[in-house]
C-alpha cells in the first residue's frame, strides 16, 4: 500500500473498496472509493481522517457556517463520531404570583463548548412555571440540562401578601408589599426587585411589587413614590445570531424576566418585561398577569387587583436547548 506522490498535484493514496486486512501498522492510509472517506490504520481499527462532524436530534438548521440542532422539548443529540459542539441551554421561567403578584424569574442560561463522542446524549427541556392562584406563590421553573450541564430553573413568584419574598434560582423572583426579590444563579441569572413599599403594617397604597430577575439583568423594584412597577430584568442577546439561525428567541433573547403586578392606584403603570418575560397584569380592574413567552425560559408577569379577586399570575416560559458546530 504505497502512496504515490506528484510534484504538482500532490499525494496519491492507494484505493480500497473495503478496509484492508494486510500491512496494519499505525499510521497506514487509504482513500475508500466505497463512502469516499480517507481513513488511517491507529491501535487495532481504522479511523476516519477526512469525514466532517455531523449529527442528528432536534430541528436542524444551518446558517452562518454553522449547523444547528434546537431542543424545544425533550429528545436526543447523536452526533456520528467524536467532535467538539457549543451548547446554549435555558432552563423554564418561573410563574409570577397571584391576585396583587410579583413577577417570575427567568430561567437560567448556561453556554459551555463540550466535546462529544458517538453516542445519544439526551437533552432535557425544563418546563414554566405554574402561575399563581389568587395571593399565592407561582411554581419554580424547570432545570433544563444537557451534557451533564444543567441550567437551574427561574424562581417562582409571591402573591399578594405582606412582606413576601421571591423564590430563588436560575434568576430570581420579584418580591412583594415590603417583600425582597430572591437570588439568582451566579453565573445564570439575576436578582428579583424588591416591593417598594414597608409592609402592610403602613397601609400605605398603591403596594408596586418587583419584577423578576433576567438573565441579562436584574428585576426591577417597586417604587411607591413615582407609581412605578418593577419591570422585569432583561434577558441575554449575547446569542442572538443563534436566534436568528433558528427562529427562536424574542428579539434576539432569551430569559427576560417577569414583569410585577401590584395593588391599585396604579396611575397608569404597569410592570413591563422583554425577551420572553411576561409582563405585569394590565393597569386597570383584576388582571392575570402574562405568561413568559414558551421556549425562551422568560419568567411570567405579576397580577393586577384593585382590591379582592382571584385572579392569576402568568406561566412561565417554557426553556430550550440549541447546540451547534461548523458545517
Amino acid at each position: 500500500m504505497a502512496a504515490k506522490i506528484d510534484s504538482t498535484r500532490g499525494v496519491y493514496l492507494p484505493k480500497r473498496a473495503t478496509h484492508p486486512t494486510d500491512e496494519l501498522d499505525d499510521g497506514v492510509m487509504y482513500f475508500n472509493t466505497t463512502d469516499g472517506i480517507i481513513y488511517t490504520y491507529s491501535n487495532g481499527q481504522w479511523l476516519s481522517v477526512s469525514k466532517k462532524f455531523n449529527a442528528s436530534g432536534g430541528t436542524v438548521a444551518t446558517s452562518g457556517g454553522f449547523k444547528y440542532h434546537t431542543f424545544t422539548s425533550t429528545g436526543s443529540f447523536t452526533p456520528d463520531g467524536a467532535g467538539t459542539v457549543d451548547v446554549l441551554i435555558v432552563a423554564g421561567g418561573g410563574g409570577g404570583g397571584g391576585r396583587a403578584g410579583a413577577g417570575g424569574g427567568a430561567g437560567g442560561l448556561r453556554y459551555q463548548t463540550v466535546a462529544v463522542s458517538a453516542q445519544s446524549y439526551t437533552m432535557s427541556v425544563g418546563g414554566g412555571g405554574g402561575g399563581g392562584p389568587s395571593d399565592q406563590y407561582g411554581g419554580n421553573g424547570g432545570n433544563s440540562s444537557a451534557f451533564g450541564i444543567t441550567a437551574s430553573g427561574g424562581g417562582g413568584a409571591p402573591g399578594g401578601n405582606c412582606e413576601e419574598n421571591g423564590n430563588n434560582g436560575g434568576s430570581g423572583a420579584g418580591g412583594t408589599y415590603g417583600g425582597t426579590g430572591g437570588s439568582g444563579t451566579s453565573g445564570q441569572g439575576f436578582a428579583g426587585g424588591h416591593s417598594g413599599n414597608n409592609g402592610c403594617s403602613n397601609g400605605s397604597y398603591p403596594y408596586k411589587n418587583g419584577g423578576g430577575g433576567g438573565a441579562g439583568g436584574a428585576g426591577g423594584n417597586g417604587n411607591t413614590s413615582n407609581g412605578v412597577i418593577g419591570i422585569g430584568g432583561t434577558g441575554s442577546t449575547a446569542y442572538s445570531a443563534w436566534s436568528s439561525a433558528t427562529g427562536t428567541g424574542v428579539s434576539g433573547g432569551y430569559a427576560g424576566g417577569g414583569g410585577g403586578g401590584g395593588h391599585s392606584p396604579f396611575n397608569g403603570y404597569r410592570g413591563t418585561a422583554t425577551h420572553g418575560g411576561g409582563a405585569g397584569g394590565a393597569i386597570s380592574g383584576y388582571n392575570d398577569g402574562d405568561p413568559g413567552t414558551a421556549n425562551t425560559g422568560g419568567g411570567g408577569g405579576g397580577a393586577i387587583s384593585q382590591g379582592g379577586g382571584s385572579n392569576v399570575g402568568g406561566a412561565g416560559g417554557s426553556g430550550i436547548i440549541i447546540v451547534r458546530y461548523p458545517s
